[in-house]
């Protein structure tokens, strides 16, 4: 997705781009950033107009969406990233946030194998805790995501 000048700016830094592989993500039409590397990395977002419901904060189904995304991604390090499922996803919501918030997702992996990740993650707009999540996650056994086999 292009991004232009002034939502670069907005951007803190040693924020950098990062473009997730689902095509799943895209529909959800935000530009994602990363900061860090290997175990801990924190994940931006700007929560724009499209992704609040008709109350103006940011929607549940929106903020879940993401939380799976980070965890996910975080959960395995390496420019070759498997493709992997969720297993399990469970999330607690805070405080609501709203369009036009920088909102930073911190997922730490805590413990990872050939055959799971566990993660957990705590999204925040500055001091603000907005959601915390953790989940599980298998690589899958095949690159095709419609034949999954142990």
């Amino acid at each position: 997705m292009p991004t232009s000048p002034q939502a670069e700016a907005e951007v803190p830094d040693g924020f950098v781009p990062i473009v997730f592989r689902s095509a799943f993500t895209h529909t959800v039409n935000a530009r994602y950033y990363v900061k860090g590397r290997g175990r801990s990395r924190t994940f931006g977002v700007r929560i724009e107009p499209q992704h609040c419901h008709a109350r103006g904060y940011a929607h549940g189904g929106f903020l879940l969406a993401l939380a799976d995304f980070t965890l996910s991604y975080g959960a395995y390090d390496g420019t070759d990233l498997p493709p992997r499922m969720t297993l399990h996803l469970n999330a607690d919501f805070m405080r609501p946030t709203s369009a036009g918030d920088w909102l930073e997702i911190d997922v730490e992996v805590r413990k990872y194998s050939d055959t799971l990740a566990f993660a957990d993650c705590v999204m925040h707009v500055g001091q603000r805790e907005i959601l915390r999540a953790s989940g599980v996650f298998r690589p899958m056994r095949t690159p095709d995501a419609n034949s999954i086999k142990d």
